[in-house]
């Protein structure tokens, strides 16, 4: 009895299994293809990106056509005269402080050809900043200067001197000159009768004398 039953239930599920694969539908045909819709409208434009690296340099153009030639100015007005002579003009400067009680000596290397045929001028700036004529009177008129010259071949030496301006007689006290300066201005040959007729400045003023002959205050 049992047999027929497990045979009966074999049976059954062979059935079911039959009917289940009955009902399976088939695959369908595809279909015919759609038809494509129209392109829409272009939507707004997006906001502009972040600026993007400096390129390259690029290489150099051609140089383009000379343009024309300017036209000259006009003439400037006429500048004045210049110094007769200036070029030869020389100046010695010593710079080393030196203090003294009654004379100093300079030398320049100018020889008496030259030395005695020259225009010779000399200042000292003493412990204040004004400069003084040499001879002349000196500062705070205290004292006088006086000078003279010794000439050599190839040399010529200034001799300074000091003097008491009320009796005349040598200073005996100490003087200091920070700084002298001798300015030789050579007579042109054939033409001493220059010295009679000098610029009209001032030669007690190292100012006006060095502007005078174009030299550094």
């Amino acid at each position: 009895m049992k047999k027929y039953f497990l045979n009966y239930l074999v049976i059954a599920a062979l059935v079911v299994s039959a009917a289940l694969n009955s009902c399976q539908p088939e695959d369908g045909k595809d279909g015919a293809p759609g038809v494509a819709g129209a392109q829409g409208p272009a939507g707004a434009q997006g906001p502009a990106g972040p600026a993007g690296p400096t390129g390259p340099e690029g290489p150099e153009g051609a140089q383009g056509p000379e343009g024309p030639e300017g036209a000259q100015g006009p003439e400037g007005p006429t500048g004045p005269q210049g110094i007769a002579g200036n070029a030869g003009v020389m100046m010695y400067v010593f710079g080393t402080e030196r203090t003294f009680t009654n004379s100093t000596t300079y030398q320049i290397p100018v020889g008496s050809a030259i030395a005695q045929n020259s225009l010779i001028y000399c200042y000292y700036n003493p412990p204040v900043t004004a400069w003084y004529p040499v001879p002349g009177i000196g500062q705070g008129s205290n004292y006088e200067t006086r000078l003279y010259f010794v000439y050599a071949t190839a040399s010529t030496t200034l001799y300074v001197s000091t003097y008491n301006i009320s009796t005349g007689a040598p200073l005996g006290t100490e003087v200091t000159f920070r700084t002298f300066k001798v300015i030789v201005v050579p007579i042109p040959e054939g033409n001493i009768t220059q010295l009679s007729v000098k610029p009209a400045i001032d030669y007690g003023n190292y100012a006006e004398v060095a502007a005078y002959y174009g030299l550094p205050e």
